[in-house]
């Protein structure tokens, strides 16, 4: 079962946008400015800023009490795109129209999120496991990175 956010009122781009959870209630907002795209700030419904990405020749990116200050490369490793959170291993890989976020492992792999890009819109489907455990603000951000279009490597 997911829980789904959807990354909406792109102005003009996701890089302006606001992510929309359940009950059409305001989780994120992202905000780039436009003048100088230097930098990338999500803010939480708080709006308290809870992610940074500085774009530069090799962007970085932090996210609050959840992963340091690191390149955007190393946060999503390419090798499919992996990523390590709180000590445990992600892999964000091609699931048909999607791009789904898996815990591997011996057996069938856990799926925890995915991620649709729509006309207008990006989709993050989250499951309440990778909720429960603190991975929202970090499918956020990948999300985010996946659907940006710029070189995060």
């Amino acid at each position: 079962m997911f829980i789904s956010f959807r990354f909406t009122s792109f102005s003009p781009t996701i890089f302006n946008s606001t992510v929309v959870g359940p009950h059409a209630r305001t989780h994120f907002t992202i905000d780039t400015d436009i003048q100088a795209p230097g930098f990338t700030i999500i803010t939480d419904a708080n709006n308290e800023p809870i992610v940074i990405i500085e774009w530069s020749e090799r962007p970085v990116v932090e996210i609050r009490g959840i992963v340091s200050k690191q390149q955007t490369s190393q946060f999503l490793a390419l090798s499919y795109r992996t990523m390590t959170v709180k000590g445990k291993m992600f892999i964000w890989a091609p699931d048909g129209e999607s791009i789904c976020l898996y815990a591997p492992g011996l057996g069938e792999p856990e799926t925890y999120a995915r991620v649709t890009r729509e006309e207008g819109a990006v989709t993050l489907e989250v499951t309440a496991e990778a909720i429960r455990i603190g991975l929202l603000d970090v499918c956020v951000t990948a999300a985010f990175l996946i659907q940006s279009g710029r070189n995060i490597d």
